[in-house]
């Protein structure tokens, strides 16, 4: 071989390694870009659990918001709209449809003096809490050291084995919830929690527990 041919051998050589260096550098580019989206994905949408939930537990839902901690008493509300089915069916020998529901919900104040509950059928069957503008929360203070604390008060009743805890937590929030995260983790009862926007509002329905535009896996 001439060495003019073997100047040009090792020239495609050359530039054969270069553009395999290249790909491989831009593949590894895109991996880190993959890796990292995830990484941002899980800790947006992710639903830490701290410990597994016991069989068929009963949930208790609370809201970490303005340096307070709010309870959604889904109980008191399910049954409250239950009731008001039910009226809807002497009246009419049927249950409301959704639509139906929706009207009633919109045309009744149903909820407790925390919070109110409507249907949003926007995407999905959802029922919205919205937080009452009087709503008599706890503040941060009275929970982690007062007697007089309710919370502290409803956690001494709760039985491990059949109830758990989801705290819903927003920015002005999130020292409540931490507050309260340690006071479950000492009493050793099942908790979750996940982050959410500024709002007045706690969402449940066909995707589970949602703060405004979030979801968490476990279903109402």
């Amino acid at each position: 071989m001439s060495s003019r041919s073997k100047t040009i051998v090792q020239q495609n050589l050359d530039s054969l390694m270069d553009i395999l260096s290249n790909v491989v550098a831009v593949m590894i580019l895109i991996a880190v870009v993959i890796v990292l989206n995830m990484r941002t994905s899980e800790l947006a949408l992710a639903t830490p659990i701290q410990s597994a939930a016991p069989p068929h537990a009963q949930r208790l839902v609370f809201l970490c918001k303005g340096d307070q901690i709010f309870q959604v008493n889904t109980a008191e509300i399910d049954a409250q709209i239950m009731r008001l089915q039910d009226k809807f069916r002497q009246r009419t020998g049927g249950l409301p449809s959704t639509r139906e529901l929706r009207y009633l919900l919109d045309g009744n104040d149903v909820g407790d003096e925390t919070f109110r509950v409507q249907l949003r059928t926007e995407r999905g069957l959802q029922f919205v809490y919205t937080l009452r503008s009087s709503a008599p929360g706890e503040s941060t203070a009275t929970m982690m050291t007062g007697e007089t604390s309710q919370f502290r008060h409803l956690l001494d009743q709760l039985d491990a084995e059949r109830h758990w805890v989801y705290l819903a937590a927003q920015p002005s929030g999130w020292e409540t919830m931490l507050a309260a995260k340690e006071m479950l983790q000492t009493r050793k009862i099942a908790m979750g929690w996940d982050a959410f926007p500024e709002s007045n509002q706690v969402l449940m329905g066909d995707y589970g527990t949602v703060g405004d535009d979030k979801v968490d896996s476990a279903s109402r």
